[in-house]
């Protein structure tokens, strides 16, 4: 709309078309600066919306020059401009702080404060046009008076008008110190405001006979401007202390949520603790009477077995020769008897085959032994060669391969096993998957399944990861990812 209104004058202007220009003969004319400030304030405004900062800045630098050369013929009596370029000193001032405004919202060292100080201008600038249609209403004389300062040409306060409503809109849309949507500087437009419609009063009333109405009613202007300010800049500082206010307990209440949350989750991880520490003692228990059995049972009867035969012997040693073979024969049986379990029992608590050969050979070990046990075919796929780890880990591996395992045969009632195990990005991976009930998911991270908390609590230790996931029909998935190396 403004680079419209200054193209027109412009072309009135080239075509010496007093009707665009000057509306009527007792009018003021548009001078050819007032629509060259028109259209750079118009193409400001567009680069401004248009997020151009830089070309914005150069048609600020511009306006400001045309304004305030303007206005210099006012003060110092220079002949800079023709008659056809002359225009009124608030038309002038009004385009100077057009020209400010686009300068303070593209400087980047002002950062928000670009926005109050063009908010600001743009009123101004609003009040300057709207006293000028006021002198228009009032047919103040343009040659004598306060007529002579403020009078523009009759469709310049339209412009101007166009011009702050543009500047206080962006300001007010781009302005980072908001309070509840209104910017830090509304009390300044609602004093400006104010103050304008005191002053169109004060101008229309400013004749000999009224001219103590016309003070009255400046004054009372005044104080209502500077009441109303007031008023605003307080209601936006409560408002501010509210939302402060309500900011602050919801974040009490989030803090509250989260440490409810945090403690809850303590709790569950103390009752974890106690149940995998409770879980561990009666483990170690459960093995120490395991083993107790063990060699009470196999090699405690195998000893005396053997004693037995030894006393035997005394009495056939002279007898039979054959029967005193058959003698010798069957401690030899038993004594390989005895040596197989305590291989076995060995092996159970600590796998040499582990410690020999590595993990690769160990896995390939407990899947054939789990399949030999178990009748439940297990397959196994491998990258052998890459399978190569630290102790730790090599143990960890192993130790959820054995619990996963364990928990096919207790739980699962599988047909069938895949043990995976290969190398990715850095990280060994194992699964282990059967096609058995699944596992649901409320038992995944139950407190009670101490198998799996044991599984998770070795992974994490060693920086890796865990899944388990079970779909009821399908059979579960354990998968862990532990790092080929300490990070």
């Amino acid at each position: 709309m403004l680079i419209l209104l200054g193209g027109f004058v412009l072309f009135a202007w080239a075509t010496n078309n007093m009707a665009l220009i000057q509306i009527r003969p007792t009018l003021v004319p548009m001078s050819i600066n007032g629509a060259l400030g028109f259209v750079f304030s118009g193409l400001g405004l567009i680069l401004l919306n248009a997020l151009r900062a830089r070309e914005a800045k150069v048609v600020g630098v511009l306006t400001l020059i045309l304004g305030g050369l303007t206005l210099a013929t006012f003060i110092v009596p220079w002949e800079l401009f023709g008659p056809s370029s002359l225009m009124s000193p608030n038309a002038a001032l009004c385009f100077s702080m057009s020209g400010i405004a686009f300068l303070a919202v593209t400087n980047s060292r002002l950062s928000s404060k670009g926005t109050l100080i063009s908010g600001v201008l743009g009123a101004f600038i609003f009040a300057f046009g709207s006293v000028a249609l006021f002198a228009h209403l009032i047919d103040l004389s343009p040659t004598q008076g306060w007529g002579r300062i403020i009078r523009m040409a009759v469709h310049e306060p339209g412009g101007f008008g166009i011009l702050a409503v543009g500047l206080i809109a962006f300001s007010w849309q781009n302005d980072k110190q908001k309070v509840i949507g209104s910017p830090q500087w509304l009390p300044v437009l609602v004093g400006v405001g104010v103050m304008t419609i005191s002053l169109g009063l004060w101008i229309h009333l400013d004749v000999p006979k009224q001219s103590f109405i016309a003070t009255a009613v400046l004054m009372f202007g005044f104080l209502m401007a500077s009441l109303l300010s007031v008023a605003v800049y307080f209601m936006q500082r409560e408002r501010r202390l509210l939302v402060q206010l309500h900011l602050s307990h919801q974040g009490l209440e989030k803090e509250i949520i989260e440490r409810k949350q945090v403690e809850e989750h303590l709790r569950i991880s103390r009752g974890e603790l106690r149940g995998l520490s409770h879980r561990l003692q009666s483990i170690r228990e459960e093995e120490k009477t395991k083993i107790a059995r063990e060699v009470h049972d196999e090699l405690g009867q195998v000893l005396t077995a053997l004693k037995m035969d030894l006393s035997c012997l005394e009495d056939e040693s002279s007898r039979d020769s054959k029967t005193f073979r058959e003698k010798i024969l069957s401690m030899g049986d038993l004594i390989d008897q005895t040596v197989h379990t305590v291989q076995r029992i060995c092996l159970e608590l600590r796998p040499k085959v582990l410690d020999i050969f590595g993990l690769a050979e160990a896995i390939e070990w407990q899947t054939k032994e789990f399949q030999d046990r178990t009748g439940i075919p297990c397959d196994l796929i491998m990258d052998k060669e890459n399978v190569e780890l630290d102790v730790e880990r090599s143990l960890a591996c192993y130790r959820v391969l054995q619990e996963a395992l364990t928990n096919v045969v207790r739980h699962a009632e599988a047909t069938h096993v895949e043990v995976r195990v290969v190398t990715v990005n850095g990280y060994v991976l194992l699964e282990v998957k059967d096609d058995g009930h699944g596992i649901e998911d409320h038992k995944v991270f139950n407190s009670h399944s101490l198998g799996l908390i044991g599984i998770r609590e070795r992974v994490l230790l060693l920086d890796g990861e865990v899944s388990i996931r079970g779909r009821h029909g399908e059979g579960t998935l354990v998968s862990i990812k532990i790092p080929l190396s300490p990070s």
